[in-house]
C-alpha cells in the first residue's frame, strides 16, 4: 500500500516507465519506507517479496536480433526495440540505489554501459533526472530496487521483472496463417483447402513450402505461439516443439520456427528434449479465454494439454516451464482415449461477442451428431465414406449403414458416458464454465483396432478448428467439411453443415474446408494443419491484472 510521498517534486512521475513517444504511464507509484525487518529472503520462492510494491515490467531479451544463433542477453549492448524498458529518477540529492534479487538475470544500463548487475549491487547517483535502462535476461526475472534518498534516510522501493512467456488464445486478432499446400498423387491433395484460405484471409495468408519441410503437413503440432509484453513493448514468440518434424532433428518441419518466424522482435524457445511422443505435439496444446474460476480471474486464460494416462505426456521440461509462468494455470486432461491423443481433437474455445462472457468452449457431443443422422434421410450415399481406397473411406456407403451399426453406437455411447461427460465437468469446473457457455458439437468416432482400441473421427472432427481474421476483418471459423451428403460440391444441402452454423455464434462467419484426405484420412483435422500469429493482448497488463497469481 502507498504510504505517502518520498520527495517533494514539482507535479511529475518519480520513477516511470516509457520509451519516447510511446510513454505509457504503468502506475508506478512512490511508496514509504518499506518495513526493515522484511526482505526478498522472507518470501517463499517464486513470489513477490512484496505484495504492495509497484512493478516495473520489462520484456527480457531473449530474442535474437543479429541471428547468430545466441541470445542478444549474453551479447552486451541491447540494441533492439524490446531489448530493455527505460525508467527515470529524478532525485532531489543525491540517493542510493541498492539491488537484491535475481540479479543474475537481471542489469541496469547507463549512457551504453552497465552500471549494475550481478557483480554491482549498489550504485550512487547525483542530483537531478537520470535515465536508466532495464535489461532482463530471464521470464519472471524478480529484483527489487531500493532508491534511498542520502540526505533525509527515506526510501522508495520498486520491483523489477522479467514479463513472463504468455500463450496466445483464439480470441487474439490474427495476424499471419500459415499452412502447407501439399498432395500425394494424382488425386490426393489439399489445393482447395490452401485456395479457400487464399481467397478469405487474403495477404495474412501464407504457405508453407511442401518440398523444404518434406511433406510434413502437421503445421500446428510442430510450434506455438506466445507473447511477452512490458508497459512500453511487445515482442512475438514461437515455442518450437520437441516432435523434429516426426523425425530426428532437421526432419519435417523442425526448421520451421527458425526459418519463417524467429527474426528480429520474434524470439524463439524450445524446452524438453529426447523422443518426443504425439503429447508432445502442439495440437496438444491449447489456451483458453480470459476467464474466472471460484473468484480468480485469469485474465490471460488458462492453458491445457492431454495426458495418456501417465504413461504418455508433454515433456516435463515444457510443463514445468508453462507452470513456473504462473499467470495462465495450467489445467491436464485425459487424452488416452484417443489414438493420437490431442485436446484439440475434441474441444476448442471460438469468439461469441453476443455472449456474456464474450466466447464460447465447442466441445464434442455424440447425441448431437446421432440426431442430425437420425434425422436424414437413411437411403443418402456418403460419396466419402465410401469404402474405396480412392475415397478414403470409413466402410459406410449411406447414412443408414452409420445407424445400422450397433457396435458403433455402443462404442460411441460409452465414450460419451465415460469420457465426454466427465470430461465436460473438469471444463466447466476448470473454466468456470456452465451449459450456456457451451457449443455441443456433433462428433462421431470409430474405434481403431491397431491403435489399441482407441478413438478416432468417424465424421470430420469439427471441433478442430481454426479461428482467424478474414481480409475484411470479419471473424471466420474454419471448420472440416463433415460430407454428409451425396453430392460433395453441394455444402448448401448437407444437413450437418446447417445443424452446425445453428449453433455456432451468428456474428461470425463459417467456412468448411475441404481437408479430407491430406488430414482426415491421415487422422488429422483443420487446426492440425494450420497455425496462427497472433497480436499481443492489449487489453490486460499482466504487472497489474495478473499480480494476484504472481503472488500465488
Amino acid at each position: 500500500m502507498p504510504r505517502g510521498p518520498l520527495f517533494l517534486l514539482l507535479p511529475a512521475t518519480l520513477l516511470a516507465c516509457n520509451r519516447g513517444d510511446d510513454h505509457k504511464d504503468v502506475g508506478v507509484l512512490l511508496v514509504g519506507t518499506p518495513d526493515a525487518d522484511v526482505g526478498p529472503e522472507d518470501a517463499a520462492p517464486g513470489t513477490l517479496a512484496h505484495a504492495d510494491l509497484p512493478i516495473v515490467p520489462v520484456v527480457p531479451n531473449v530474442d535474437d536480433d543479429d541471428r547468430d544463433g545466441s541470445l542478444d542477453w549474453g551479447q552486451g549492448r541491447p540494441e533492439g526495440d524490446n531489448d530493455f524498458s527505460v525508467f527515470t529518477i529524478d532525485a532531489p540529492h543525491k540517493v542510493t540505489l541498492t539491488l537484491t534479487g535475481d540479479v543474475e538475470s537481471l542489469r541496469i544500463w547507463s549512457g551504453g554501459a552497465v552500471v549494475m548487475n550481478d557483480q554491482v549491487t549498489t550504485l550512487e547517483l547525483a542530483k537531478g533526472p537520470h535515465e536508466l535502462e532495464l535489461e532482463a535476461g530471464d521470464y519472471l526475472a524478480e529484483g527489487r530496487l531500493v532508491v534511498s534518498d542520502n540526505a533525509t534516510g527515506e526510501a522508495v522501493e520498486v520491483l523489477l521483472m522479467g514479463a513472463p512467456l504468455i500463450l496466445n488464445h483464439h480470441l487474439q486478432p490474427s495476424e499471419r496463417v500459415a499452412s502447407m499446400r501439399a498432395s500425394y498423387g494424382t488425386s490426393w491433395n489439399n489445393y482447395d483447402m490452401i485456395d479457400d484460405y487464399h481467397r478469405i484471409l487474403g495477404d495474412s495468408f501464407e504457405e508453407v513450402r511442401m518440398n523444404t519441410y518434406q511433406s510434413d503437413v502437421w503445421v500446428q503440432d510442430e510450434i506455438e505461439f506466445a507473447t511477452l509484453t512490458s508497459a512500453d513493448g511487445a515482442m512475438q514468440f514461437v515455442i518450437d516443439s520437441i516432435r523434429n518434424g516426426q523425425g530426428q532433428a532437421g526432419a519435417g518441419l523442425d526448421d520451421l520456427a527458425e526459418d519463417q518466424f524467429e527474426d528480429v522482435d520474434f524470439g524463439l524457445g524450445t524446452w524438453g528434449g529426447g523422443q518426443a511422443t504425439s503429447q508432445d505435439s502442439f495440437g496438444n496444446l491449447e489456451i483458453s479465454p480470459p476467464v474466472t474460476v471460484d473468484g480468480v480471474d485469469y485474465p490471460f486464460g488458462r492453458i491445457y494439454y492431454g495426458d495418456n494416462g501417465g504413461r504418455m505426456a508433454p515433456t516435463q521440461k515444457l510443463q514445468d516451464f508453462l507452470a513456473a509462468q504462473r499467470v495462465q494455470s495450467p489445467v491436464e486432461v485425459d487424452s488416452s482415449w484417443l489414438c493420437v491423443g490431442h485436446v484439440d481433437e475434441y474441444s476448442s474455445f471460438i469468439p461469441d461477442p453476443g455472449s456474456e462472457k464474450g466466447f464460447k468452449l465447442v466441445f464434442g457431443d455424440i447425441d448431437a451428431a446421432y440426431a442430425v443422422l437420425e434425422a436424414m434421410d437413411p437411403d443418402t450415399v456418403l460419396t466419402r465414406y465410401e469404402p474405396t481406397p480412392a475415397k478414403g473411406g470409413h466402410d459406410y456407403a449411406s447414412v443408414g449403414e452409420i445407424l445400422e451399426d450397433a457396435q458403433l453406437r455402443a462404442y460411441n455411447e460409452d465414450i460419451q458416458r465415460d469420457v465426454l461427460d466427465p470430461q465436460l465437468e473438469q471444463f466447466k469446473t476448470e473454466f468456470g464454465l456452465d451449459d450456456s457457455d457451451i457449443v455441443f458439437m456433433p462428433s462421431l468416432f470409430e474405434e481403431v483396432g491397431w491403435c489399441g482400441g482407441t478413438a478416432l473421427g468417424l465424421i470430420p472432427g469439427m471441433a478442430n478448428l481454426i479461428v482467424a481474421d478474414a481480409e475484411d476483418g470479419q471473424t471466420t471459423l474454419f471448420l472440416p467439411d463433415p460430407y454428409l451428403r451425396t453430392d460433395e460440391d453441394a455444402q448448401e444441402d448437407d444437413p450437418m453443415i446447417a445443424q452446425v452454423v445453428s449453433l455456432l455464434p451468428a456474428d461470425l462467419d463459417v467456412a468448411f474446408l475441404d481437408d479430407w484426405h491430406m488430414y482426415h484420412i491421415a487422422m488429422g483435422e483443420v487446426h492440425c494443419g494450420t497455425n496462427v500469429v497472433r497480436t499481443p493482448d492489449d487489453g490486460a497488463d499482466w504487472w497489474l491484472d495478473a499480480r494476484h497469481l504472481l503472488e500465488n
